[in-house]
């Protein structure tokens, strides 16, 4: 196989020394590996001031509302895969586990990558939940975590040696965690 211009960009297929036909449609336009930001934006000052506009952007809010709902699904479909394992970490497991395996969980992605989303996402929310935070500071909280997540990302690029999930929703729960705490 034969990926370019993007990991999700398969342009050539062999089996057994023979090349087999793509489709045309299977041809995707190429997205870059960064997103581009005005560099205003990762200054951390800003930030408090950015999720506020965010939050107040009633297509936006709906769109992250769903995405909590599509995450927290998947994070409780999950927990067939998890044997012996409680909290967070075992529903953020339990999600990605189950979008590896490849059940029909529709899930929000951040940064270009699903299990992105549903890391910097599940803890935020759970942790919201368990202090009954109320449903504005959650998802102002989770803005700040894909605030965070994009904004790594951006810098290492969609795919890197390490994986996103790790260095860039990691920060991002931490940055969300604390969004909640202020």
């Amino acid at each position: 196989m034969l990926i370019e211009g993007g990991h999700t960009r398969v342009t050539k297929v062999t089996v057994n020394d023979e090349e087999i036909s793509i489709s045309p449609s299977n041809d995707v336009q190429v997205i870059p590996d960064t997103f581009l930001f005005d560099n205003t934006i990762y200054i951390s000052q800003n930030w408090p001031n950015l999720i506020e506009e965010c939050y107040e952007d009633q297509t936006l809010q709906t769109t992250v509302r769903q995405g909590i709902a599509y995450n927290m699904a998947a994070a409780l479909h999950g927990q067939k895969y998890i044997k012996g394992g409680s909290g967070v970490d075992s529903l953020v497991m339990g999600a990605i586990y189950a979008r590896m395996n490849g059940d029909s969980i529709p899930v929000m992605s951040c940064a270009g990558s699903g299990n992105k989303g549903l890391t910097c996402m599940i803890p935020v929310v759970t942790h919201s939940r368990e202090l009954d935070l109320g449903e504005e500071l959650e998802i102002k909280g989770v803005l700040a975590a894909i605030l965070l997540t994009s904004l790594i990302t951006s810098r290492f690029g969609e795919v890197s040696s390490v994986c996103g999930a790790q260095y860039a929703a990691g920060a991002g729960v931490i940055g969300g965690l604390l969004f909640l705490k202020k």
